[in-house]
């Protein structure tokens, strides 16, 4: 009887005993399987990066179809208000001369450009016109007149930058710019004969000739 008891005992405990490897065993491969990359084909499989697409900006829209020379570029300012108030311009006063000059800026045309017209439209607005305040409001005439059209600076000269852009698109190459404005700016065919000549002054006094 002991012997067939101690029997039973060592038994039980081998089982006991290969169970245990048996869970060590299982819990081994399982550990190892989980850290060891998926097989495909017998080769391990190989995670492709995909390429990013490179954001490309579009190109800028051009605001306007003006050659280089009559698009915006930065003035010397303390130059332009000494022109201007040795034309007794009212334009010379801070609040006139930085809002055409913003408008410049805004519209892609060069202050030059914007000033000779004031130039051509209302001689530069002289202080000692018993109206200037008002045609200061309009210099550029938009709307017919600044008596039609009484507002202010800047939405005048704002007006008068949208329809030099869009009177300057479609001209023939063998057309001067100021000239295809012409056309429908103003009723005097010579306008653009002033403003190009109202222009050369004032950039040649700015660049100090």
């Amino acid at each position: 009887m002991p012997d067939s008891h101690s029997k039973r005992m060592r038994r039980r405990v081998l089982t006991y005993g290969l169970l245990c490897l048996l869970i060590v065993a299982s819990i081994t491969l399982y550990t190892w399987q989980s850290a060891t990359p998926i097989l495909q084909g017998g080769r391990p499989s190989v995670v492709v990066p995909v390429p990013q697409q490179q954001h490309v900006e579009a190109p800028p829209v051009a605001l306007n179809e003006l050659p280089a020379g009559l698009r915006y570029a930065e003035v010397d300012r303390e130059r332009l208000m000494a022109y201007l108030s040795e034309r007794n311009s009212l334009l010379a006063d801070k609040h006139y001369l930085d809002a055409i000059l913003n408008t410049a800026e805004q519209f892609d045309i060069h202050p030059a450009l914007l000033f000779a017209i004031t130039g051509q439209e209302q001689g530069f607005v002289p202080v000692t016109h018993k109206k200037a305040k008002q045609i200061a409001n309009n210099p550029f005439n938009v709307f017919h007149s600044w008596e039609e059209f009484n507002t202010n600076i800047e939405q005048s000269s704002a007006i008068a930058a949208r329809t030099i852009n869009r009177l300057s698109k479609d001209r023939p190459s063998d057309v001067d710019p100021i000239v295809w404005i012409n056309r429908e700016y103003a009723e005097d065919p010579n306008w653009s004969k002033g403003v190009s000549l109202i222009m050369r002054d004032i950039v040649m006094s700015l660049d100090g000739s």
